[in-house]
């Protein structure tokens, strides 16, 4: 099995698009970041996307694999869980704060589920979508796999020095064995769990496209918007979000007429959550200028074309 480049490539690109522009992390006139920035996210989402189809896995598995993702990007690689310089309130301040652990639980929600949906899943559905053709079948050959393996783990290595030569942040042992540890156990249990037979396929019908567009987009909003509630009930309702996502997903699926298609309605609900989150976001460069407001305005306007345009091919299947 040889590897195919142009998918591979396309989701490279459209990992740090999505996961730091889109969402407003970085502006368009910082475009210059992106080659450091696919190293990072492109390789780890191409792995995870991979290891899924390797092992006959579907989004569900690309999901859990990319929270253990953010989970070493925010735990080990650039620290936002634990570092007070990339929280401006102080993370001691928050209101879900854990003192045995020096995280806030809500904060660790949020951006695990940032780098869940929009820096790896969300690129992931698309690019498979605009490549339909060659169905769920893996990208990349074995050297190809191994290639991309290093290149996360170099990709990770290079920020993680960029961000601790920036900050002089270092976590202590115990919190990144926290990080690592859970994000080990999800990976061992996504990998190791059989998969028991498919029950039939239920006779009820998917609701229709639209449906799922507005409720992809209700949920994922509601979640990002729990910022507004007091203290503990902001982790509840994004525990309480996230459970009624997840179970809506497994049981439309089961359906008899669930395809790809409806998957990809539901990305383009997420996908406008994404377009809002970002002209709401502050950069980590300070308030953008009018010239990359109206820049991100033109990103997000482009994100959801390209999204038309894989509903298109996945139609053709071309």
């Amino acid at each position: 099995m040889t590897t195919v480049f142009a998918p591979v490539f396309v989701l490279v690109m459209l990992a740090p698009l999505f996961g730091e522009y889109l969402l407003g992390n970085q502006t368009l006139s910082e475009i210059a970041r992106l080659p450091l920035l696919a190293s990072l996210y492109g390789p780890a989402a191409v792995v995870i996307r991979d290891t899924a189809r390797r092992r006959g896995r579907g989004v569900g598995a690309m999901l859990a694999l990319a929270a253990a993702y953010g989970l070493i990007e925010e735990g080990v690689v650039v620290q936002m869980l634990f570092n007070p310089a990339l929280v401006p309130q102080g993370i001691g301040a928050l209101p879900a704060f854990l003192p045995g652990l020096g995280a806030d639980l809500w904060i660790a929600m949020i951006v695990v589920a940032h780098h869940t949906i929009y820096s790896i899943t969300l690129p992931i559905v698309l690019t498979e979508a605009l490549f339909a053709a060659h169905g769920p079948r893996p990208w990349l050959g074995p050297a190809g796999y191994r290639v991309a393996l290093a290149a996360s783990g170099a990709g990770a290595v290079g920020m993680a020095l960029l961000i601790w030569s920036t900050t002089g942040f270092f976590a202590a042992p115990y919190q990144w064995g926290a990080a690592i540890g859970l994000a080990a156990a999800i990976i061992l249990a996504t990998l190791r769990w059989k998969v028991p037979p498919a029950p039939p396929p239920t006779a009820r019908r998917v609701p229709p496209p639209m449906v799922l567009f507005a409720a992809a987009f209700v949920l994922t909003s509601a979640y990002m918007l729990t910022v507004g509630l007091p203290g503990w009930f902001r982790v509840l309702a994004c525990v309480g979000l996230a459970m009624v996502a997840m179970g809506s997903l497994a049981h439309l699926s089961r359906r008899k007429d669930w395809s790809a298609r409806h998957r990809l309605w539901v990305a383009g609900g997420c996908l406008c959550t994404s377009a809002w989150l970002g002209s709401a976001a502050i950069p980590s460069s300070g308030p953008r200028s009018t010239t990359d407001a109206a820049l991100l305005i033109a990103l997000a306007i482009g994100s959801l074309l390209l999204w038309g345009l894989a509903l298109v091919r996945s139609r053709t299947g071309r």
